[in-house]
């Protein structure tokens, strides 16, 4: 890796890409960084909106990484990066995506996992918030945000 990483997240697309997604040494970070495999290589990739630590990240469709929650955003910041865009052309961006789920927020921040259900959703569960453990989980719909 380019960047000393803790806490971070980790997401594939294919069998081709790595992606190191936030982290905290020293500082929470924004930083993303790709590893080709075939190349062998790491690559930096754009920065998050968000600092990340304690995050999870889910692929959907081969092409886009969600990463939700963390210690310092609120949970219902989630941000996705088309990864088709990012190497065909060099332009992506993290799109920041604002979620209204007040069940969510005031259950989990951060520790939970997450997981591919469907082609559009991402299952949300488990997680803590202020100490506090939870039990709950989520179905979040990329379809309809």
């Amino acid at each position: 890796m380019i960047h000393p990483r803790e806490g971070h997240c980790l997401a594939v697309i294919g069998s081709q890409f790595i992606y190191a997604i936030g982290s905290r040494l020293y500082n929470t970070s924004k930083t993303c960084e790709v590893f080709s495999i075939e190349a062998n290589e790491w690559r930096e990739q754009p920065e998050l909106n968000r600092n990340r630590y304690l995050s999870t990240a889910v692929t959907l469709n081969e092409r886009f990484i969600y990463v939700l929650g963390g210690y310092e955003p609120q949970v219902t910041d989630i941000e996705r990066l088309d990864t088709g865009s990012n190497h065909a052309n060099g332009t992506s961006f993290w799109e920041l995506i604002k979620v209204y789920s007040p069940g969510l927020e005031n259950d989990i921040k951060y520790w939970f996992g997450s997981c591919p259900v469907s082609a559009t959703e991402i299952l949300i569960f488990g997680g803590k918030k202020d100490g506090a453990s939870s039990n709950s989980s989520y179905l979040f719909d990329t379809a309809t945000k």
